[in-house]
């Protein structure tokens, strides 16, 4: 219940904030994507520089921890950061609702992933399941050995799997792509550097604009930067830039 009440906030927030196509679809989200890439210019020069990026994270579900989720929620709606940015105080729903998000963000980092049936053992006349946990890790080959090794600890008797912090499948998709979106222009140069992101869980398309090419290279460098301190690594394999216009967008 935490979770679905984060995300469904994080739907309707996605259908405001520049960058996030999650929440809408057919032409609504072709005239998003086409009013948030037709932004990508700067005040100092008509004819900046411009390189288009083809982005994929890595291990988007892992990096993302419960902690960067919490960060987010809490300076969403602490009443110390919207006073220094003339924003009104939450009323008493707003901090209910901000206890929720971040306690939803605990739930997170403690989930217990539930086991399906045991592992298949087998002989040359007949096989059985062994249970959670096991005893029987020498019948195992050597592959499903070395992984039981490690994990036998972490199972406890409800036949529950201690998880790490991040998340599995589907979880946050939606609040993840905020967290892609707030790192989008950081500590830059506004009238020489400018990076507009359309997003997608680990799927971004970035335009990169500046004033020279050696912009161009800072404003990248930096946006990934930037990344990188919101715990999203791109993929040095998976991303590419090209020159204006031409790019690909799985959104």
């Amino acid at each position: 219940m935490f979770l679905t009440i984060i995300e469904e906030f994080h739907l309707e927030l996605g259908k405001i904030i520049e960058g996030s196509t999650i929440s809408i679809g057919g032409e609504r989200k072709k005239q998003k994507i086409s009013a948030t890439l037709n932004i990508a210019t700067i005040t100092s020069t008509p004819f900046p520089k411009i390189l288009q990026g083809t982005e994929d994270a890595t291990k988007w579900n892992e990096c993302l921890s419960p902690a960067i989720f919490a960060l987010m929620h809490k300076t969403f709606f602490d009443k110390e950061t919207r006073n220094q940015l003339g924003i009104p105080h939450p009323n008493e729903n707003v901090m209910l609702f901000s206890k929720i998000c971040i306690m939803g963000n605990f739930l997170l980092a403690i989930k217990r992933i539930k086991l399906g049936p045991g592992p298949m053992a087998y002989s040359d006349t007949s096989y059985n399941r062994l249970e959670w946990p096991t005893d029987n890790i020498p019948r195992m080959n050597t592959a499903t050995r070395i992984w039981m090794n490690y994990l036998s600890d972490k199972i406890d008797r409800n036949k529950k799997l201690r998880s790490s912090g991040g998340m599995l499948m589907g979880m946050h998709n939606a609040a993840s792509i905020t967290i892609g979106l707030i790192a989008t222009g950081f500590n830059m140069d506004k009238s020489t550097q400018k990076v507009v992101s359309l997003r997608s869980s680990d799927d971004s398309m970035s335009i990169y604009v500046g004033n020279t090419w050696e912009d161009v290279k800072m404003c990248i460098q930096k946006h990934l930067a930037n990344l990188s301190m919101a715990s999203i690594n791109m993929s040095e394999k998976k991303t590419f830039f090209y020159s204006h216009r031409y790019g690909e967008y799985t959104s």
